[in-house]
């Protein structure tokens, strides 16, 4: 938001059901300006969220989520209490499926750097896709 002084917001959401979630805002743009703050967030995920979770998430204005989740774990474990509040959600899995075990095991063996280089790889259209529906956002959105 305008006129939000950097030193004076802090980065990281303390939340009883997630212990991940951080604010992407003050970090520097190419063009030499700066993400405004308390509009763009990132998170672990988001279904254990407990009730004064969900009221600090919607009473900064967070307004749209996007689960990168695959639909495998988004069954198994749910949209959570969210789901009942007025956001738009956006599933957008970058893998998706039922990881088979061989799958998991090589993935273990890879350091989190090559994971994350390899989905450039292989998953640019979906990226951009992620990255339209966070700068279309209505309000403040998170990704997950």
């Amino acid at each position: 938001r305008p006129g939000l002084d950097s030193r004076a917001v802090e980065r990281r959401i303390e939340l009883d059901g997630c212990v991940n979630f951080r604010d992407l805002g003050g970090y520097p743009t190419a063009d030499g300006r700066s993400i405004r703050w308390r509009t763009l967030f990132r998170s672990d995920a988001l279904h254990a969220l407990s009730p004064a979770d969900v009221s600090q998430l919607t009473t900064i204005g967070l307004t749209d989520i996007v689960d990168l989740r695959s639909s495998y774990e988004l069954e198994a474990e749910g949209r959570g209490p969210l789901e009942r509040e007025r956001m738009t959600f956006h599933h957008t899995p970058l893998f998706d499926g039922d990881p088979k075990a061989g799958d998991r095991e090589a993935a273990t063996r890879m350091s989190l750097g090559e994971r994350y280089l390899g989905l450039m790889v292989v998953g640019q259209k979906k990226i951009a896709n992620v990255v339209r529906i966070l700068a279309a956002a209505r309000g403040g959105a998170v990704y997950h």
